[in-house]
């Protein structure tokens, strides 16, 4: 009879690994010293880092890379969330009174730690337009700040926003009578994530015999008693303010209670957020809803049992994802949710959107969406471009029947084959993208980087020696800063007018404009509007501590990272 350890290690690891859940592989190596073996290697690591974090950042060196030792940093509750940057609505998570200690008002200059976050594992964070999202190992989605979008109408969402309650009368007190925050919650609507066993009521019989036995007042003489009125001279506990705040998913539907599928990987526009959960189903927050709760995104004339989505990714005004045996898709508006909708908890709501053409019978290695565009990488190694009217096909301007086709962004794909000319035999190609905006950076398996615009006039401040006239199709040659060019660089991340890049060692640069004394570069202070022609390192968060950078997002003025200490010490004061 075959047993488990005949297919041997490259069958397990290769054919076995990607379809277990991280504590099936764990409880698995448990088992016997032979599977132990073959379930400790650097390859199965680097399955767990990918289940657990996704591929930003992955390592360029991904056959040499010690995958345990990364998996390990990353999964540490010690491994902390700082942010920089303008801290307008309380963007960066930080609590006022914390910045008020450190003196710093405005934009914070250096990073400083999000407490809100302390103690969790995070697995993903990203920058939106107003706020960070922050993803844990448990599939909690945080957002921080006050606000994540503004209260208007805009793609992706919905033209309409969603079915909103009306608010319950108000009690002659002014207050709602449901309470203080007025919104009247649905019968059984226990969302995920949440306590599963609620306290008991407080007008119960028992919680009022605890009340009265630990009164002390009803245990001492008159003379004796706590005067409650007279509070004066009683200090109170600092209150703790929450600069945090959670999404939710859809409630679960299933009656046994069962919590449903975690969210693995979010993705952030300028306005909304988009996720990705174990089961392969995509879930948006975006201008329509009015609550926490997202809505699934549902595709029409795709079964929906073939949802089955590898990779999403939101764009400044449109939002994209890959569905297997399909392609990719990409939508500008959503319909709203229903009054019968929301009543029977039903949050699934169908998408306004496109299929690239040509991308149904084609391997696409990664893509990217921007503002109004999409760019992507095909299996031949080259970089192509899909444009759509986001905001016109959302309010009706554009119209919607009319789509362009996919096209080379042949200044990208010339010094490609300009540069493989140079080192025959190398086959280098181009490997991945990551952007914001108008801005990108392109990758290539050889460990060099190219930054683009899709509006090269807004980064005067960027040398680009090429004097070309801007191509009809796409941006003008490709910028090559020396000091990104096989240096190890695993990702590039970027803002309106600044940029960042995170090297393999766990070093963080940053470069480009800070405008109005911000603090997005991290390089504490600078001139106003000083502009850092090249990549600079960031201030470490704990000075005379050595540490890593472990991942980096960026949008608008602000930026956000995760870092660990490596050197074994309790951590102090990040300013002392």
């Amino acid at each position: 009879m075959l047993e488990l350890v005949d297919l041997g290690e490259d069958i397990i690891v290769s054919n076995v690994i990607p379809y277990l859940k991280s504590a099936d592989i764990f409880s698995l190596s448990m088992t016997s010293q032979l599977l132990h073996n073959m379930l400790t290697t650097n390859e199965t690591y680097h399955q767990l880092y990918l289940k657990h974090f996704g591929t930003k950042p992955v390592p360029l060196n991904l056959e040499s890379y010690c995958w345990e030792e990364l998996f390990k940093l990353r999964i540490s509750s010690k491994a902390k969330f700082y942010t920089w940057g303008t801290n307008d609505f309380g963007r960066l998570g930080h609590d006022p009174r914390d910045l008020l200690k450190h003196k710093r008002f405005g934009g914070i200059d250096i990073p400083l730690v999000v407490n809100d976050l302390e103690g969790k594992i995070i697995t993903a964070i990203e920058a939106s337009g107003y706020s960070f999202q922050v993803l844990t190992n448990s599939g909690e989605l945080y957002w921080t700040g006050q606000l994540w979008k503004k209260n208007y109408s805009s793609s992706p969402g919905p033209i309409a926003k969603d079915f909103e309650p009306p608010p319950p009368p108000r009690s002659a007190s002014g207050r709602n009578a449901t309470g203080i925050f007025g919104i009247p919650g649905l019968p059984g609507m226990a969302r995920r994530y949440q306590n599963p066993h609620p306290r008991e009521s407080s007008t119960s019989n028992n919680e009022t015999q605890i009340h009265a036995e630990t009164n002390p007042n009803l245990r001492l003489p008159p003379e004796e008693q706590v005067n409650r009125l007279n509070l004066a001279n009683v200090r109170s506990p600092r209150p703790k303010l929450s600069n945090t705040h959670q999404f939710h998913l859809p409630i679960v539907s299933d009656s046994s209670g069962a919590l449903g599928p975690k969210l693995i990987s979010i993705s952030s526009g300028r306005e909304h957020v988009i996720g990705l959960d174990e089961e392969g189903k995509v879930y948006s927050w975006d201008t329509g809803i009015s609550g926490s709760t997202g809505v699934e995104m549902i595709f029409p004339n795709i079964p929906y049992e073939d949802h089955k989505v590898t990779k999403i990714s939101a764009g400044w005004n449109l939002s994209a994802c890959f569905v297997e045996n399909h392609g990719l898709i990409v939508w500008y508006s959503r319909e709203s949710i229903s009054k019968e909708q929301y009543y029977e908890q039903d949050f699934k709501a169908k998408a306004n959107y496109i299929l690239v053409p040509g991308t149904q019978e084609n391997r696409i290695i990664d893509f990217l969406c921007g503002v109004d565009y999409v760019l992507y990488i095909k299996g031949n190694g080259k970089l192509y471009r899909f444009d759509i009217d986001a905001q016109g096909y959302f309010d009706g301007r554009a119209d919607r029947n009319l789509i362009g086709s996919p096209f080379e962004v042949h200044k990208f794909n010339q010094w490609l084959s300009n540069l493989n000319l140079e080192i025959v035999g190398e086959g280098v190609k181009f490997s991945k993208i990551t952007g914001c905006y108008h801005s990108f950076a392109i990758f290539t398996n050889d460990g060099r980087v190219l930054l683009g615009d899709s509006n090269r006039s807004r980064y005067v401040e960027i040398e680009d020696d090429s004097d070309d006239d801007e191509d009809e199709n796409g941006p003008r040659n490709p910028i090559v800063l020396p000091q990104l060019q096989q240096k190890n660089i695993v990702d590039v991340v970027m803002g309106d007018y600044h940029f960042l890049a995170l090297t393999d060692d766990g070093d963080l640069f940053s470069w480009g404009r800070e405008s109005k004394q911000c603090g997005c570069l991290g390089l504490g202070p600078l001139n106003l509007n000083q502009v850092v022609e090249l990549p600079t390192h960031v201030k470490e968060p704990i000075e005379k501590r050595k540490g890593k950078w472990l991942a980096v997002t960026a949008a608008g003025w602000q930026t956000g990272g995760i870092y660990i200490l490596t050197d074994g010490e309790e951590e102090g004061s990040s300013e002392e």
